[in-house]
């Protein structure tokens, strides 16, 4: 099940962080403001859309990984443009659910760790 709260707030943080309104996250996703302020409150009228999460992704910096998990692992691995961080998702997608939690922390860690030898 999707926590919308927990990645509204994730957006809403990193939106602040990097100085950008909801006005320009709303244009770079096509919705309008108002879509972006619920977003962000965690009560969007529907499902976030798999190519919004790209989206901000790129917009905000934030690993696609953070935002699958700050939305509760309802991303189809398919969606994700970052090849590598699909091929995480998917491993822990095939890992049976007791050992979810702890394999999701290394893929993070994995991607961090990538994302600084890459800067």
């Amino acid at each position: 099940m999707a926590d919308y709260r927990k990645l509204g707030g994730l957006i809403r943080d990193a939106r602040r962080q990097r100085r950008l309104t909801q006005n320009e996250i709303a244009e770079a996703l096509g919705l309008s403001r108002e879509q972006v302020s619920a977003i962000e409150r965690g009560r969007p009228k529907k499902p976030l859309d798999p190519d919004h999460i790209n989206t901000l992704a790129d917009i905000l910096s934030l690993p696609v990984l953070d935002m699958v998990i700050a939305q509760g692992y309802a991303v189809r691995v398919p969606v994700i443009k970052d090849e590598q961080q699909a091929t995480l998702l998917h491993l822990f997608q095939v890992v049976p659910a007791r050992y979810q939690r702890a394999v999701i922390r290394g893929l993070q860690e994995v991607v961090r760790g990538q994302d600084e030898l890459d800067g």
